[in-house]
């Protein structure tokens, strides 16, 4: 199938036994072989053969559908290290399949809707690959952030009784 944005080409064959031909699309173009990116939808596409011999002519005319590309997109759960991060598609609706990377150069996914869980804390770009039900492609890439986890800690200045005690945070993130 042709997607929206993709290169169209062309090729014209005359039947004829000569190649002193001349061959005119509809779409603003001369020559035998010509490429072009046609809008999305049904096309209405002609071509003018003309025999320079003895200027006969014809004209064919066919209907090029091109079908738009699906829209990616996903919404992910920003977590701690440990947390299960939680990816809900949110992709046009002539998606029929789905291929995540989660960028940590280990996790993939196929499902629709899924959830992983990284190994470290950071910044993961995770890609987002779907192709619709007529075989067009899209991407998107979105980072997810999985924070660190806080170690917390406290030290305590004993005193004697009735004098209190000094609790310092020695926490850190």
């Amino acid at each position: 199938n042709l997607c929206d944005g993709d290169v169209t080409s062309f090729i014209a064959n005359s039947g004829l036994s000569t190649s002193n031909n001349s061959y005119v699309w509809s779409f603003g173009q001369s020559g035998q072989v010509v490429n072009s990116v046609l809008n999305a939808g049904s096309n209405d596409i002609s071509l003018i053969v003309e025999n320079l011999n003895n200027l006969c002519r014809d004209t064919i005319k066919e209907i090029i559908e091109i079908f738009p590309k699906p829209i990616a997109n996903f919404i992910s759960t920003e977590v701690c290290l440990g947390d299960k991060t939680i990816f809900y598609d949110n992709s046009s609706n002539n998606v029929s399949e789905w291929a995540y990377n989660f960028g940590d150069g280990i996790g993939v996914s196929a499902n629709q809707d899924t959830e992983y869980t990284y190994y470290s804390p950071g910044i993961f770009n995770v890609n987002l690959n779907v192709i619709s039900n007529m075989g067009c492609e899209s991407n998107i890439v979105q980072e997810v952030v999985v924070h660190h986890i806080p170690l917390v800690d406290f030290m305590i200045e004993s005193h004697c009784e009735g004098k209190g005690n000094i609790f310092t945070n020695t926490s850190s993130v």
